[in-house]
Order: structure tokens, then C-alpha cells, then sequence
């Protein structure tokens, strides 16, 4: 699910590549669980240097009879900022 949706973000910003990290599952609920990860957005700016931004999301995931999953909620915070990386090597 995840996977999927930064794929269809992705072909709708041509000029930006989307890094997931690792996805961390864990129950909510009856039915529920929430998936937490990082994504990176990179993209070379008009000054021809890379820009990153890093942000970590919590979704709220219903896992429906049918098999399917549905989307109920999005938590989203910024790591690190976009733009202004530029050229400088960030270490973590």
C-alpha cells in the first residue's frame, strides 16, 4: 500500500525520485494497525545541486473483510528540511 501510493505521487512529480525506508507495522485495534516509516524526496534544484527532504509519516491502516486495506489517517512530520540541504553531506 505504501509502495503504491508514493508510485502514483511519483508520476505525478517527474522531477523528484521518493526513497521509502523501512516500514515499521504495529496494532491499532481490532482491525487496525499503523504503519510508520521515513521518505525521502530528492531533487536537483536550478542550481544543479541535490535537495532532500525527509519526512516521517504514521498511517492508520483498517484491514477490511475483503482483503483490502483502507487509509484512515495520516500523520506527517518533517525531519529534515527541503530545500536549503544543497551541498552539504547530512549524517545520521
Amino acid at each position: 500500500m505504501v509502495h503504491d501510493r508514493f508510485a502514483q505521487v511519483a508520476s505525478a512529480d517527474p522531477d523528484a525520485e521518493y526513497r521509502v525506508g523501512p516500514i515499521r507495522v504495529d496494532p491499532a485495534g481490532a482491525d487496525l494497525y499503523q504503519a510508520r516509516f521515513e521518505v525521502d524526496r530528492l531533487h536537483t534544484g536550478e542550481d544543479a545541486l541535490p535537495h532532500v527532504a525527509r519526512r516521517e509519516q504514521t498511517w492508520l491502516v483498517q484491514a477490511l473483510p475483503n482483503g483490502t486495506d483502507r487509509l484512515l489517517q495520516i500523520d506527517d512530520q518533517k525531519v529534515l528540511a527541503f530545500p536549503g540541504t544543497g551541498p552539504q553531506v547530512v549524517c545520521y
